[in-house]
């Protein structure tokens, strides 16, 4: 064999190891899908379909439920709401997705429902091999296929396959942290707005983002950073955090009733999770008083098994938090991370069912990273074989939850989410 063909070779083959960066996640991502759609055909054939389903022959499809509804309503109509959580309490939905939808729709002609599927799958890829990357770069190879694997086989994956928002929440999740590690900060300002847009819950996300810049503005005045340069920083802290502002100061502007202007979040977290959560105080919320209950619960009475899913996840989510202080691996993304946890918790622990599991989606990143961690680490001092057993649960749990929830969401169980 000449030297060319060698060398021809030896580039095919680095090539193709830079490719598989983007290859493994985005075929995790495709499979993700594909897996979800069998399930939901196999358990729509098998099990009668239970509600959530909107009766519209247009709309007659598995993956078209519950939420779907209201986000192809926004799209297509805006925002409505008269006070009564009964009717339309579609205030909830943060705008990026269904605006997303609506302009696809307008730029192309394709079918509504269409473009918003088109959103959910490509975001959902794209999301997924940038967050890959951004771990990868972090963490290692191997951390980033735990996580990579943990988030497209998660509990509640069918959000990412559904008409719902999550998967807009993950790529802008991913985004912000690729241009955080590459320090593109006013870029990382208009991905955190994004980010905010997306949905409610990353707003703690977007808060430390921002905060993360202004502290880059103070490194750099410091270095001696012309004023022009300070300007553009703190113009990409403001963007960081608008996107939370927008969305509630959108819905305080066009549904003036609710008084003062902080008073719009309490207002749309009793038209939702108000609902079917009962209030908890400040002291059940800082001590975690209703988690603690439901452990205590799973071990004397026969607990529905979502609510152990749900109690074992939530869980987690609190361990993963306690890691990311104790470490201090992710920056300023790790008090962002635990600040979601805490919204996500404080809005929804009233619940009989515990915490939603779907609202954890991005808390299995460092859920992950953390067994990652501990996986390594227990594989160095012991064996292999060892850290596969305490690290193969949580893998075949997740699993687990993936063909749970999947098959519940197709029955018509909303309260598993």
């Amino acid at each position: 064999m000449c030297m060319d063909e060698r060398t021809a070779r030896t580039s095919a083959v680095m090539k193709f190891a830079r490719q598989r960066r983007v290859l493994i996640p985005a075929a995790l991502a495709c499979l993700s899908i594909v897996t979800m759609h069998l399930l939901l055909s196999h358990a729509g054939a098998v099990v009668p379909t239970g509600p959530g389903m909107p009766n519209d022959p247009a709309h007659n499809d598995l993956l078209f439920r519950f939420d779907s509804h209201v986000y192809f309503d926004i799209a297509k109509h805006g925002y409505s709401y008269d006070g009564d959580p009964a009717s339309s309490p579609n205030i909830v939905f943060a705008p990026l997705f269904p605006l997303l939808m609506a302009v696809l729709h307008a730029l192309t002609g394709i079918p509504l429902l269409a473009c918003g599927f088109a959103i959910v799958w490509l975001s959902f890829i794209v999301g997924l091999v940038l967050l890959h990357r951004a771990v990868e770069t972090q963490f290692g190879a191997t951390h980033a296929l735990w996580t990579s694997v943990g988030v497209a086989f998660s509990t509640g994956s069918f959000a990412f396959s559904a008409l719902y928002a999550e998967s807009v929440m993950l790529l802008g999740i991913a985004v912000c942290w690729r241009l955080m590690q590459q320090q593109r900060l006013l870029a990382l300002g208009l991905a955190s707005c994004a980010l905010g847009l997306s949905r409610l819950t990353p707003a703690p996300m977007c808060l430390f983002i921002g905060l993360s810049i202004l502290w880059r503005a103070l490194e750099a005045r410091r270095a001696g950073a012309s004023g022009s340069q300070l300007a553009r920083h703190l113009a990409a802290a403001a963007l960081a955090w608008s996107g939370p502002v927008i969305y509630l100061g959108g819905m305080w502007i066009a549904f003036a009733q609710y008084g003062p202007v902080w008073e719009v979040f309490r207002e749309i977290k009793t038209t939702s999770w108000g609902v079917s959560h009962s209030v908890i105080t400040w002291w059940e919320f800082l001590s975690f008083q209703h988690m603690w209950r439901y452990v205590g619960l799973a071990f004397t009475n026969d607990v529905p098994i979502y609510k152990v899913l749900n109690l074992v996840w939530c869980v987690l989510a609190f361990g993963s938090s306690l890691w990311l202080i104790a470490t201090r691996k992710l920056g300023w993304l790790a008090p962002g991370f635990i600040g979601y946890f805490l919204l996500v918790y404080y809005a929804t622990a009233g619940r009989d069912g515990l915490v939603s599991t779907t609202r954890y989606h991005a808390l299995l990143i460092p859920i992950f990273l953390m067994f990652a961690s501990l996986h390594d680490a227990i594989a160095r001092r012991s064996s292999q074989r060892i850290a596969w057993l305490v690290s193969g649960p949580l893998m075949a749990a997740n699993a687990f939850s993936f063909v749970f929830w999947g098959t519940g969401f197709v029955q018509g169980h909303w309260f598993f989410f």
